[in-house]
């Protein structure tokens, strides 16, 4: 990788962003910026869906340039620059994979599942820490329900051990009745993910644990009867 194709990215950001740049780039803040690399994200997927390397390649481009307009923003306000963001991802990388970069010591991981599972143990070093602390997330409440179910899913927890008719259910249909109902799905799905993190918040501080370490059944039992 040509290391001066980058630099050249972070100058012309840079020049968009001085005093006699371009006025919109300069009034962006990581809030506002935050909301259109939402849609990108979106964007990225659909072009990857689509399979054409071109769309990929220009939707990369595009969340490539957020990131590096995120480092300047901090940079400009004295909080982060591109320098931090790219040790810490490094020294991330590196500590959750110690099965390649210390084997030494650690040892080897066999399969992806193992690697998953360690990846997740390292990421919850402290077992006091909430659970919810992973899940603090301000978009779209179906990524958020995605999170938390597959985190679910990955424990084994199941809503029908022996499966379910879920394939007759139709979605469209669902979100239909909703709206014809003047009710928003994505508010009431957003309710939902609330009334379960409550109950989560209310079972940790009551046992002092990690709501991850509570037995199989009362993990059911909190998030789809309570």
């Amino acid at each position: 990788m040509k290391i001066n194709k980058i630099i050249n990215l972070v100058n012309t950001i840079s020049k968009l962003r001085s005093k006699d740049g371009c006025p919109w780039d300069n009034e962006l803040d990581l809030k506002s910026l935050s909301k259109l690399t939402l849609e990108e994200c979106y964007e990225l997927l659909d072009s990857i869906e689509s399979g054409d390397p071109t769309k990929i390649v220009d939707e990369l481009s595009d969340l490539l340039t957020h990131i590096l307009f995120y480092a300047s923003i901090g940079e400009s306000n004295k909080i982060f620059d591109i320098e931090d963001v790219i040790e810490n991802a490094n020294k991330k990388l590196i500590s959750r994979h110690p099965h390649v970069f210390d084997k030494e010591n650690f040892g080897t991981l066999e399969s992806s599942e193992d690697v998953k599972n360690n990846w997740d143990l390292l990421k919850n070093k402290d077992q006091k820490k909430s659970f919810l602390d992973n899940f603090n997330f301000l978009g779209p409440s179906s990524i958020l329900a995605t999170r938390i179910i597959k985190k679910f899913l990955s424990k084994n927890i199941r809503i029908d051990e022996k499966g379910s008719n879920y394939k007759d259910v139709d979605i469209f249909k669902l979100y239909y009745c909703f709206l014809q109902n003047d009710e928003d799905p994505e508010f009431k799905l957003r309710e939902e993910i609330l009334r379960i993190k409550e109950n989560i918040r209310i079972e940790e501080k009551k046992s002092g644990k990690n709501f991850e370490t509570f037995q199989k059944n009362k993990i059911i039992k909190i998030l789809f009867e309570s």
